[in-house]
Formats: C-alpha cells, structure tokens, sequence
C-alpha cells in the first residue's frame, strides 16, 4: 500500500491509542483537522532535514530581468517548490553565490541548481521517510490527543530516533564521494 499524508497521519492516531482518519474533512472530526494542520510544518520540517534522495530535482536558473544594485551581476528566482538548497554550480566547480530572499545572487548569467523541493506526494517517499514522518507525527499530536507530557517525551524519542535511521538508510543510496588525490589524504594512506 503506497503512503499518503492521510495514512502517515492515521497511522501517528494509531500509535496514540486512538482511532484512525480516512481524511482530513472537517466530518472526521478535531484530531483529523489537528493532523491536518499539522502535517504541512512535519512535511516541509522533515524534506529539509536532508537531502533525501526522493526530494531532490535538478534545473539550470535563467536571470531576471532586474539585476542587484551591486555586488553580484546576477538575480535568479528560487523555484517556487525550493526547500533547501544542495548544490549552485556544477559538481567540482566552486562558483560564488549569494541567496538573499527567494534568490540566488552569482555572477553568471546560468545558474545550475540542486535543491530539495517540496514532494507533496508521500507514495514516491521511502518507506524509512514515511515511517519517520509518521514518528514526528505522533509526538507532535501527542499532547494535543493524549495530554500527556510524558508520552509526548517517549514519542520525541522515537521521531528523533526513525529520523536518524531514515538518513542512515537514504545516506547509503549513492556512491561514495571520491575524495581525489591530495597532499592530505596521501600523507594519511
């Protein structure tokens, strides 16, 4: 069964003791319309906590029309999905950049781009993101469900906890960085 927010969010009801969601409507009640309001801030907090494989997208920026007043020749919109940025430039190619606002100010006129963007849509998640997101779910709705704070303390536990274990496993889907020859790492092997 692929994940939905929906099902992350029953799924942290679930692990509360408390009985699951189909939607978010205003007619499954208050925990869904507090899961509801919940979910965005989880979503968002959990892509930007790395560069999971699953959120990451690629693009060349054109400039804007405007350019700044000094310093940098060049202005370039962040996409509108942006969440964090990974990489300006190239891979290997060190290029000077600014990001100011919702911009990016470099002095080139093209901009390459790796960034983590807003995935909305938790079925092209890895299941270890989507066990995470359901973790952090259920210590955020801890109190407001159970008024308990020492559940709440247990439940922040295990989020931090299936957090880290996502990043391990999302951390082991690509290739080692090579390093290259360098005085450092010739002295050291």
């Amino acid at each position: 069964m692929s994940s939905s927010a929906v099902s992350i969010c029953s799924n942290a009801l679930l692990e509360l003791g408390d009985k699951p969601i189909a939607s978010f409507s205003y007619s499954e009640g208050e925990r869904a319309r507090t899961a509801g309001n919940l979910w965005p801030q989880v979503r968002d907090y959990l892509l930007r906590k790395h560069a999971w494989p699953c959120a990451r997208r690629r693009l060349i920026l054109a400039p804007e029309s405007t350019t700044p007043d000094f310093d940098w020749g060049y202005s370039f919109a962040l996409p509108g999905d942006w969440l964090r940025t990974l990489q300006v430039g190239k891979r290997g190619e060190r290029l000077d950049y600014e990001v100011e606002g919702r911009k990016i100010l470099a002095n080139t006129n093209v901009l390459p781009l790796v960034y983590v963007w807003r995935n909305e849509d938790p079925a092209l998640w890895d299941t270890s993101l989507c066990d995470a997101a359901a973790a952090e779910m259920a210590a955020r709705l801890a109190y407001p469900i159970t008024q308990s704070a020492s559940l709440v303390q247990l439940k922040r536990q295990i989020a931090d906890q299936a957090l880290k274990e996502a990043k391990a496993l999302a951390g082991q889907d690509n290739e080692p960085e090579d390093w290259g020859d360098s005085p450092f790492t010739d002295v050291r092997y």
